[in-house]
């Protein structure tokens, strides 16, 4: 932590570099990911969470400046074990900081890099997996004309019809988006982002095939998608099944429900009355 920390402080290497650090920090990385899976986890949760996790939030810091994949997606990876293993660090430790921002920036410019727009979705996906709100100014990025460029992702063509190309799997588009989903209220569905930028299209086909595919699994494809266990605390079991959850909103606007085809609902219909 503190050699990371060393890197972050060297403005003058970052706005200037006298010599390639690359190879040194990509080090210091791996065997802080090696000690993240191979040591003590009660002693590590006490490093961790130190000074109001003070190395998590310079790790976080770090990532803002670095501009080089290899070393991004080193980070990522890190935070990824850290909200995976450690059930004292929360996925709320990273909601209220740049991270999330940064994530949706990663999968905002780098379509083209399935590697790393995978990594920056499933990090996103946990973060937001608590269900707890974010800060009120996270909004003016993911609004609902960010959302609209992930459901053009999804139905490979845009509002104007035009087509969109993308080789992203759908649950990977998808699963930010229920994760997301998870912090409005059922009431507050036409405040919603996500369902503004879905009152807007004519066809989301793709979109709601998926959702009934994931509501037939029985299983939250939020954390499946993660391969993201929640750790077993009451808090944890209110919150709700991130695909149920969205289809019952879907069924609460009228203008977004007419998106499913006759036979969607009917599929919808066989589900329920198998579960029941």
């Amino acid at each position: 932590f503190k050699r990371l920390w060393c890197a972050k402080n060297d403005t003058q290497q970052r706005n200037w570099p006298v010599y390639e650090d690359e190879t040194l920090i990509e080090s210091y990385l791996d065997e802080l990911q090696n000690i993240l899976l191979e040591t003590e986890e009660s002693f590590l949760e006490q490093e961790i969470c130190s000074n109001y996790f003070e190395n998590i939030h310079n790790l976080i810091q770090y990532f803002q400046m670095e501009s080089r994949k290899k070393l991004r997606l080193k980070l990522m990876d890190i935070f990824i074990t850290i909200i995976k293993l450690f059930h004292k660090v929360t996925p709320d430790v990273f909601l209220t900081t740049v991270l999330p921002l940064e994530l949706a920036q990663e999968m905002q410019n780098h379509l083209q890099d399935q590697e790393r727009w995978i990594k920056a979705s499933i990090l996103f996906t946990l973060i937001f997996s608590s269900g707890h709100p974010p800060g009120i100014g996270i909004y003016e990025h993911l609004n609902e004309d960010y959302f609209s460029r992930q459901f053009d992702l999804i139905e490979g063509f845009d509002i104007n019809g035009e087509p969109v190309e993308c080789d992203i799997p759908p649950e990977n588009i998808i699963s930010p988006i229920l994760a997301f989903n998870l912090h409005f209220s059922s009431t507050d569905v036409f405040d919603n982002v996500i369902f503004k930028a879905l009152r807007k299209r004519t066809n989301a086909s793709h979109f709601s095939e998926n959702l009934i595919s994931y509501l037939n699994w029985e299983e939250d494809i939020i954390l499946t998608s993660c391969a993201y266990q929640r750790p077993d605390t009451e808090e944890n079991e209110k919150i709700p099944n991130s695909v149920l959850k969205f289809l019952i909103e879907m069924f609460q606007d009228k203008v977004v429900s007419s998106l499913f085809y006759y036979n969607d609902v009917r599929v919808i219909v066989d589900i329920i009355i198998s579960q029941l």
